[in-house]
Order: structure tokens, then C-alpha cells, then sequence
């Protein structure tokens, strides 16, 4: 099976973004964005259906594909799961660019903040731990407990 012009192609890319199924499809989702913000679950439910069958009465009909791992061949999505495919891509429309924004920021904060507390922790480590000199070295004073402890040589505890 070869996708035609009115097929909606599951994937990333810019293949996928570029492929002309692809780009009526987003086209029809913006179109609905406002009207599916405030519409019921059900409403929702019925736009995503709605959308599944614009896309399969163009002409030529339009599929929802996705192609298979395992052979590389185009597949054809349920109906049903087509319709959660324009749901997710709806909801993605109204809120997922926003919210994956904030998630690239906190990210970048937790991430911010861990390194200044690594580079603190280092600092800190630093100042208590005892500097082995050149003629000094670690014996390992194991008494035959469940516990291994080790001393510096040329320096008491």
C-alpha cells in the first residue's frame, strides 16, 4: 500500500510535516481549535469523528497510515484509532505547544539548579575530606566485621 496525497501519515519529521495529507489534516484541526477548547467530552468525541470521515470522503479517499516497523509497510489505522489520533493531535493543538514549553523550562531550572548543587556538594566534600600526601598511603583496617574502615597514614582520626 502507497500513501496517496489525501493520506495522513503517522510519524515525526519533516517528511511527515510536509506530506500533503499531513498538512490538510493540521489545517482542519486549526480550523476547529477554538470550537474544541470549549466544547463537552462528547462534542470532542464527535469532532474527532467528524474529521476521521473528511478525511476518508475526499477524493481519493484519504487513510490514516502508519507504517510498521518490523516490514516497513503502510498500514492502515482503525477508524476508532484514527479518531483518537485527530483527538490527541487536537488536544496537542490547544494546550501541547504551551505545555511542553513549560516543560523545556522546568527541565532547564531542575537542571540549573542541580548543577549548582553538585558544584555546592563539591565544595563542600572538599573542605572535609583529608589530602593524601606522596609519602603517606590508605591501609584498609578491616577487623572482620560486616564494616571496612580506612585511615590515612600519618594522620589520626
Amino acid at each position: 500500500m502507497n500513501p496517496t496525497e489525501n493520506d495522513v501519515l503517522s510519524g515525526r519529521g519533516a517528511w511527515f510535516n510536509q506530506h500533503p495529507g499531513n498538512e490538510q489534516f493540521r489545517k482542519m484541526i486549526d480550523d476547529q481549535k477554538d470550537v474544541y477548547m470549549t466544547g463537552t467530552k462528547k462534542q470532542k468525541m464527535n469532532m474527532s469523528n467528524a474529521i476521521v470521515e473528511a478525511i476518508y470522503s475526499m477524493d481519493p479517499p484519504g487513510r490514516f497510515l502508519k507504517k510498521c516497523p518490523s516490514t516497513g509497510q503502510w498500514k492502515e489505522l482503525s477508524k476508532r484509532d484514527a479518531a483518537d489520533r485527530v483527538a490527541q493531535a487536537m488536544a496537542y493543538s490547544v494546550r501541547g505547544k504551551e505545555k511542553s514549553k513549560q516543560r523545556r523550562e522546568e527541565r532547564r531550572r531542575s537542571l540549573r539548579r542541580k548543577s549548582q548543587g553538585d558544584d555546592l556538594d563539591a565544595k563542600s566534600s572538599q573542605g572535609a575530606a583529608q589530602p593524601i600526601h606522596p609519602q603517606q598511603h590508605v591501609t584498609n583496617n578491616h577487623s572482620g566485621g560486616d564494616v571496612s574502615t580506612y585511615e590515612v597514614q600519618g594522620h589520626s582520626p
